[in-house]
């Protein structure tokens, strides 16, 4: 917060900014990127689906807010409005819907480990931090919170 009103303070309202074309095009690629993996991951019904809904739907806002501020009072400013509001921001809720829809499922799948009990059907009731039930019983002289990742290395 106080660097927020450091550099609300400290910042020239105005800068000229090299490779300004660039920054455009690297922001757009990296959402047609995102939003094409969305697309595939959604037809193929993938669970990474969630992931990549909750990266467009954060960086769209992101796009429309940095449009919207840099177009105010120019030219471009009343498209730059319309594309931002009427585009990129209903976009965004467009991607959120299936991170909220699918997210709990992600989390209810990882918890139907063995002897985890039952799974947390809501976000908020979920643990992020919990003691696990691996090792397996077979192998309760490890770690008990992290899972085996070299088991085969084990036996030699």
């Amino acid at each position: 917060m106080s660097w927020t009103v450091i550099l609300g303070l400290s910042l020239p309202p105005e800068y000229d900014v090299g490779h300004w074309n660039l920054a455009w095009i690297g922001l757009d690629t990296g959402l047609l990127c995102i939003r094409g993996y969305a697309a595939r991951a959604a037809r193929f019904r993938r669970r990474i689906l969630a992931s990549t809904a909750f990266i467009a739907g954060t960086l769209l806002p992101c796009d429309a807010s940095f449009g919207i501020i840099t177009s105010i009072g120019r030219c471009d400013q009343w498209p730059t409005l319309l594309t931002g509001f009427g585009g990129d921001l209903p976009l965004a809720v467009f991607f959120f819907w299936p991170y909220r829809r699918i997210d709990p499922n992600n989390l209810a799948a990882f918890h139907q480990y063995p002897g985890d009990g039952s799974a947390s059907r809501q976000l908020r009731e979920t643990q992020i931090l919990r003691r696990s039930s691996w090792p397996p019983a077979e192998t309760q002289n490890r770690d008990p919170v992290t899972p085996p990742l070299h088991d085969h290395l084990d036996s030699h």
